[in-house]
């Protein structure tokens, strides 16, 4: 088994005219940005990939400060580089933006995916917007030229940020404080044995949240319940992960109904699997293991 995180995509119909009800979305999200300029908050999720003539470039902006650049360096922002990245979203008009420029109509028999090229994706005070550029079709020059000033103002920061040598390095430099917890990626598919009156459940931490959701095989998919991570949580999270040393275990273990783990910083991944049908596994093993999803399942606090 496989873990498979699918991104959907959810189009609402409202009875108002498209025109009209896109022009509304533009302006709130327009507005949303002058105000966090104005309260000079400026916390807010920000994502931007494009491939120009030299190489890809990617950049994640969490919380409008902590930034991940091409997926395995640190950069912190300033408040004042948080808020030049808003002026330059709400200058270039990023709201109005198109959710998806170029592209070819496909026949009923290709399966090949859309190829995307540049790819902006705001969300700020639980509004998101997203504009998409092709590789074929028309071009935008708009949302290239947008996304290269974006990713141009935070790599001219990509000589002061922090990179990892290992996962062990990326786990002992988050619980030194050295890194943000928002570096840290997990995400965990927990199953239980046959017969076993317990509901399997699908557990996240990314980009500083946490989530949760039940998942029965073939069966349902529950409503994802998301939430930021305390401080309290990320300390035991890192703590289970380093004391556990994620990084040294096996990545097959032997274990009572199904359990996949992927855990990730900057770069640096490790996947453990655990299934009843494996070789056994050695009890030291087995028994760290044992206890990372103990320390997991124990993780909320006040």
């Amino acid at each position: 088994m496989q873990i498979r995180f699918l991104l959907t995509i959810l189009v609402l119909a409202t009875s108002l005219p498209i025109s009209v009800a896109a022009a509304s979305d533009a302006s709130a999200l327009s507005a949303s940005i002058e105000a966090e300029l104005e309260a000079a908050a400026t916390s807010f999720r920000l994502d931007v990939d494009c491939t120009d003539a030299d190489a890809p470039r990617s950049l994640k902006v969490f919380k409008g400060t902590v930034a991940i650049w091409n997926r395995d360096r640190q950069v912190l922002l300033s408040q004042a580089d948080s808020a030049e990245l808003l002026r330059m979203l709400l200058d270039a008009d990023f709201a109005s933006f198109d959710a998806r420029y170029g592209g070819r109509q496909k026949s009923d028999k290709e399966e090949a995916p859309l190829r995307v090229s540049c790819r902006i994706h705001l969300r700020l005070r639980d509004i998101e917007r997203s504009s998409v550029q092709l590789l074929d079709g028309e071009q935008s020059d708009a949302l290239v030229g947008l996304a290269g000033e974006l990713l141009d103002h935070v790599e001219k920061h990509a000589d002061d940020g922090i990179t990892v040598s290992s996962l062990q390095d990326g786990l002992v430099k988050l619980a030194n404080e050295v890194l943000a917890p928002e570096v840290l990626s997990l995400r965990l598919l927990w199953l239980p044995a046959d017969g076993e009156d317990r509901s399997g459940y699908i557990f996240r931490v990314e980009g500083g949240d946490v989530s949760r959701q039940s998942y029965v095989p073939g069966e349902s998919i529950g409503t994802e319940e998301k939430k930021r991570l305390k401080s309290c949580e990320a300390g035991k999270l890192i703590r289970v992960l380093n004391e556990t040393r994620i990084w040294d275990m096996p990545t097959n273990v032997r274990q009572a109904g199904s359990t996949e783990l992927d855990v990730s910083v900057l770069g640096h991944r490790k996947s453990v699997i655990g299934r009843s049908s494996f070789r056994a596994t050695d009890d030291e093993a087995r028994t760290a293991f044992a206890a990372l999803l103990e320390g997991l399942d124990a993780l909320p606090c006040q």
